[in-house]
């Protein structure tokens, strides 16, 4: 709880509370062994244990006032007994174990004695008894009846044995549940020390399938293996699978955070903490399934707890998201999945209910501590969402020019939103009522003027084009209905491991580089180079004043394709019409670093997944320096497979001049830049 609550300053008298309930129960759990005795278990009130004596040829169990018995109540005892002629071996008596020590808590140390959870199960009626002699309870008394000359008869009787050996279930699940929740705090802390002291090698870093690096690989696989021992390595499988579904879903949230975020502390970027995140996700669906499926076996019913059925309710909820990606892209837009999406904080909110509820009726260390750290991130997450919402920012659109050409529509904006303190890299939420109720990400896109900063928009989803509807026609500013989130993301510039970049970009993904380029002329001796291939050739000239100061044209591909994009040769920033393979320029870009005494130097890639794959690619056959590749796509959705490639298209050569279909009047749009 301090771990995430201290940073903000926050120490609330009801997180003290629980806190203090907590270490009520770890403190005397850790002074020895009498301290295993101070916990509760369900007490069956309406229908109390039993055990279930064996049934024995010629023989039977005869309780204190000598009736014989076939069943016998907790804690009650009983003595063998044969027919004439025949002797009793084996146990010297037979013993129902007993559920609790007193009258009035009767049903203390039956987790910690492994005697009467599984069988009776949760709630005031135990579902089965104990059948004695048989399986795991012969050690609680067996006998057989056999004739006085049996060389056996001569033996004496064994005592009972009704202590468990070793450490009980329930200090096992409470060992567990601590060394779980410790390794997952130990991997975050040495994932941040890693990122940071091993952050220069490329390989361990090094984006791969879907853009996934090895690190990440490593730091998921971990928490994978800690669910997986959760439920195979502890007893009583209905509880050690609700401690993993609790671990998974504090892992799920976790990585959902902006500022008192997992991600931040690590050091990894928005994207591939997304990736984290919907990963844990699927990871915490089927240990939520897997302990439904151990909660049925054991007997208990769902809906005979009314904090049961909450559990079962919030497990359903947190699954909303992932089923409804199974759905086409075209049923499922990013906007209703977004707003669908809050089902799953909506069912970890009340699974969170359904843990306090636990921890409140078992009174067990595993039970209060998933509890109270699901508790604080819940909390966490409020007050992530509450910190996002007041750091919205009025904005004032200053001019909104809209351009037609035949590769599409683009949305050229300027924003005056004053107090908005960006570092070059980064994005903002933008709100756009009219549009959406979702906010949509945006890269922020510097501006000219005290407060002013840019957003170029490629119209294509059904957001941007409402968005560019409201801009169609004239613009009769300020229009004022807007907001701007964040800023938000990590900026991969400046890297201290590299000493040169290159940005690879495909068509409005050049967002990012337009403010990172003079980033990097300002770090790096050596100037970025640029490999742009764009179809509007509007956006070059709107791009190209934020650029040519900064990049180093004659290392640099600026390149258009596309039917009907031809305009002339009189292009910015040296721009032709070509068709070059990203492989073949950063060969000759390598060579140029190469020859200016740089060994490390960043790829930056920002566009559409098959030109981050050709870069990837070209980066590892390409040994001319060790590059560093960092890939940015803006995919707030879990990518499904490709079944194909969009083809570069030639350009026909007949002119095509931008058409203006809406701008404001007071910042008309220049004609060139």
């Amino acid at each position: 709880a301090a771990f995430f609550v201290f940073p903000m300053g926050a120490k609330p008298a009801w997180l003290s509370a629980l806190v203090g309930v907590w270490a009520a129960q770890v403190l005397p759990w850790l002074t020895g062994p009498q301290g295993l005795t101070v916990r509760a278990a369900w007490c069956w009130s309406a229908k109390p244990p039993w055990c279930d004596v064996p049934t024995v040829t010629d023989g039977s169990c005869l309780n204190p006032a000598g009736a014989a018995v076939t069943s016998m109540a907790a804690g009650d005892t009983c003595t063998p007994s044969c027919a004439e002629g025949k002797v009793p071996v084996g146990s010297c008596s037979l013993k129902c174990p007993v559920s609790g020590v007193t009258d009035t808590e009767w049903c203390r140390d039956d987790l910690e004695a492994g005697t009467w959870w599984d069988p009776c199960g949760g709630g005031d009626v135990c579902l089965e008894g104990i059948s004695i002699g048989i399986g795991q309870w012969s050690n609680y008394g067996n006998f057989e009846c056999v004739d006085e000359t049996d060389e056996r008869a001569a033996e004496s009787c064994n005592a009972v044995k009704v202590e468990p050996d070793g450490l009980g279930p329930a200090t096992q699940l409470d060992i567990g549940a601590s060394a779980g929740l410790g390794a997952l705090v130990l991997a975050m802390i040495l994932s941040g020390i890693l990122s940071r002291a091993a952050g220069g090698n490329a390989k361990l870093w090094s984006p791969g399938w879907y853009q996934w690096n090895l690190g990440n690989l490593i730091g998921c696989t971990f928490v994978l293996v800690v669910v997986v021992l959760m439920i195979l390595a502890l007893p009583t499988k209905d509880i050690s699978s609700g401690i993993a579904a609790g671990l998974s879903s504090l892992a799920v949230m976790a990585w959902t955070t902006y500022k008192l975020s997992v991600a931040t502390l690590v050091g990894v970027t928005r994207e591939a903490a997304w990736r984290i995140h919907y990963t844990f996700g699927f990871l915490s669906i089927v240990a939520v399934i897997v302990h439904y499926i151990f909660v049925r076996a054991s007997g208990k019913n769902s809906l005979s707890n009314p904090f049961w059925f909450l559990g079962l309710v919030g497990g359903v909820l947190m699954c909303v998201p992932a089923l409804l990606l199974l759905l086409p892209q075209s049923v499922m837009k990013y906007d209703l999945w977004k707003l669908l999406h809050y089902c799953a904080p909506a069912g970890y909110a009340f699974a969170v209910v359904h843990m306090l509820e636990h921890g409140l009726a078992r009174q067990a260390v595993a039970s209060w501590l998933i509890a109270i750290i699901n508790i604080t991130m819940l909390l966490v997450w409020c007050v992530d969402k509450a910190w996002k919402a007041s750091n919205d920012r009025k904005v004032t659109v200053v001019s909104a020019d809209l351009i037609s050409e035949t590769c599409g529509q683009h949305l050229f904006m300027t924003l005056n939103v004053p107090g908005f303190d960006w570092k070059p890299g980064q994005w903002g939420h933008l709100s756009v009522p009219v549009a959406s109720l979702v906010r949509h990400p945006f890269t922020i896109v510097p501006g000219d003027g005290d407060g002013n900063l840019r957003i170029f928009m490629k119209i294509g989803s059904d957001f941007t084009a409402r968005v560019a509807k409201e801009f169609s026609g004239p613009f009769h500013g300020p229009y004022t209905a807007l907001t701007l989130g964040g800023p938000h993301g990590i900026p991969a510039i400046p890297s201290p491991h590299v000493q040169a970049v290159a940005f690879v970009l495909g068509g409005v993904g050049v967002t990012p580089a337009l403010s990172l380029v003079a980033e990097a002329a300002k770090i790096y001796r050596t100037k970025p180079v640029v490999f742009w291939s764009l179809r509007s050739v509007e956006l070059l000239r709107r791009s190209a004043p934020m650029m040519e100061p900064h990049v180093e044209l004659a290392w640099s591909c600026l390149q258009l394709n596309g039917e009907g994009t031809a305009q002339g040769d009189n292009l910015p920033l040296d721009a032709k019409y070509s068709d070059v393979k990203v492989s073949d320029w950063l060969s000759e870009a390598g060579k140029h670093f190469k020859g200016d005494g740089i060994n490390d130097a960043m790829i930056f890639v920002c566009g559409p997944m098959g030109l981050s794959d050709a870069a990837k690619e070209a980066a590892r056959k390409n040994t001319e320096v060790n590059w560093h590749v960092h890939v940015e796509e803006f995919l707030f959705l879990p990518p499904m497979p490709r079944c194909g490639q969009r083809k570069p298209v030639k350009p026909s050569g007949a002119k095509a001049e931008p058409t203006l279909l809406g701008t404001s009047g007071s910042s008309p749009a220049p004609a060139s830049s």
